[in-house]
């Protein structure tokens, strides 16, 4: 029931503050934490620039949830040739990977809250950038025949869709088993030098996925 005579509509051109479009991103330093917004069905523009050949971590302690309401969910994902997004739980979202120095990261997040939950605290984003050499080390013993002892390394229990990279150099030739003990649906992925060097997150050596009764590379 509207006419000519009573529409009327206003256009307006505002500023664009930092994180609100792909193209004016919030700039992430290491190690600091960033407020999300305490608002549900927030979409907020990050950027990481690599300082060094590194592994850049990305992570969040915003937990999932589903709004049946505006029918979103919280997406934690970087810009390649398409968002990728990962998926997460109730500890958060994380994303990790191989960056050249230099490089710019770009990552959007889009909240979504329990309604009945108040926050006391707003949810954070981090960037972490370590050096290659700096990951914790799986020392392999090598016995005075050349061949290697039988190593256990006891990793941090891991939650899902997390990600835990670890430095190992193999100093002898000889054929290696990996093993997580049966304990746990991991899946792994062993990567050369030469692979991370040329940040081709494809360029794995070997791989295992899940298997119930096989986690043994």
């Amino acid at each position: 029931n509207i006419t000519e005579d009573n529409l009327t509509f206003t256009i307006t051109e505002l500023d664009v503050e930092a994180g609100q479009i792909e193209a004016k991103p919030i700039a992430l330093n290491n190690g600091e934490a960033v407020n999300l917004s305490t608002n549900s069905n927030v979409t907020t523009f990050f950027s990481y620039t690599a300082a060094d050949n590194a592994l850049l971590e990305l992570k969040t302690d915003m937990p999932y949830y589903y709004d049946y309401n505006t029918w979103t969910s919280p997406q934690f994902g970087i810009k390649g040739g398409w968002w990728s997004t990962v998926s997460g739980g109730n500890d958060g979202y994380q994303i990790s990977r191989p960056v050249p120095a230099g490089s710019t990261t770009l990552l959007k997040v889009t909240t979504a809250y329990d309604p009945s939950t108040t926050l006391e605290n707003p949810y954070t984003v981090t960037a972490t950038e370590t050096k290659f050499a700096d990951l914790p080390n799986i020392e392999i013993v090598v016995n005075k025949d050349g061949t290697t002892s039988e190593n256990t390394f006891t990793a941090p229990v891991l939650t899902n869709y997390h990600v835990k990279w670890y430095y190992v150099n193999i100093p002898v030739k000889g054929t290696f088993k990996i093993s997580s003990g049966g304990k746990s649906y991991a899946a792994f992925k062993m990567y050369s030098v030469d692979c991370v060097d040329n940040y081709n997150e494809n360029c794995y050596v070997v791989s295992c996925s899940p298997r119930q009764d096989n986690y043994v590379w």
